[in-house]
């Protein structure tokens, strides 16, 4: 849907960026769930690569920040 939009249609943009947002969001919830999964399992490359993608996604999240130090620690 980007760079679809409808001429004239405020109420079309908003809902757009509320399902764009919406979407963001379930995404960044399931990275996190895989991180600590993989986390739980000790394997700490594998959830690093998923910490890396969460935080490309989200750059301002300082949780994922944190967990990729520690994920980072891990792995020396």
């Amino acid at each position: 849907m980007t760079r679809f939009s409808l001429s004239d249609s405020i109420a079309f943009d908003d809902w757009q960026f509320e399902q764009q947002e919406s979407l963001r969001r379930r995404f960044i919830r399931s990275l996190r769930y895989v991180v600590d999964h993989y986390t739980e399992q000790r394997e700490w490359e594998t959830a690093l690569g998923y910490a890396r993608r969460w935080l490309a996604v989200d750059d301002l999240d300082e949780h994922a920040y944190r967990v990729l130090m520690k994920l980072y620690a891990k792995t020396d």
